[in-house]
């Protein structure tokens, strides 16, 4: 793997929400090493889970490759991570409708809520969207000390203190 295409700007882990997330018992060890794994896929600014050489949205069994991890576990820890909101989905609901699942690509983010690769003041309004009404640590009774937020005139959004 080339070191030299890496962008300077490192992961952050959110630990205070991190914090939260532990006293509540909601992530097992297994999913906090997948999550601590998948930061380095973290694309600068969005999140996305990509190849850090050629930026391409990273499917489950590159995700494995690149991690030196067996499919089926990153698969099985994907899943419930999805399940949990830590992972985000963009999917074609067209689709869903059509096939009764994805068969196309699926881009998927690490929850910015918990790490973020890039400035926390500004985060893709676009990701901020996606956490917002697909809230599942919200709807889980999970009160994060840190949320995203964004408005229609704030093109970035951010995470910061819940008000």
């Amino acid at each position: 793997m080339k070191m030299s295409n890496i962008k300077p700007l490192f992961p952050r882990i959110n630990g205070e929400n991190v914090y939260v997330l532990t006293q509540a018992e909601y992530l097992t060890g297994a999913e906090k090493a997948l999550i601590f794994d998948l930061q380095y896929l973290c694309g600068v600014g969005s999140n996305a889970l990509a190849n850090p050489e050629t930026g391409q949205y990273m499917s489950i069994g590159g995700m494995a490759r690149e991690l030196k991890r067996d499919r089926i576990s990153v698969s099985k820890w994907v899943t419930s991570l999805l399940r949990k909101g830590i992972i985000l989905q963009i999917i074609n609901r067209q689709e869903i409708e059509k096939y009764g699942r994805p068969v196309t690509e699926r881009p998927l983010f690490l929850n910015p809520e918990i790490v973020f690769r890039g400035d926390p003041e500004r985060i893709s309004g676009n990701l901020c969207r996606l956490v917002l009404e697909n809230d599942v640590l919200e709807n889980s009774g999970i009160l994060l000390e840190r949320k995203v937020s964004t408005t229609p005139w704030l093109k970035p959004g951010a995470c910061r203190e819940r008000s």
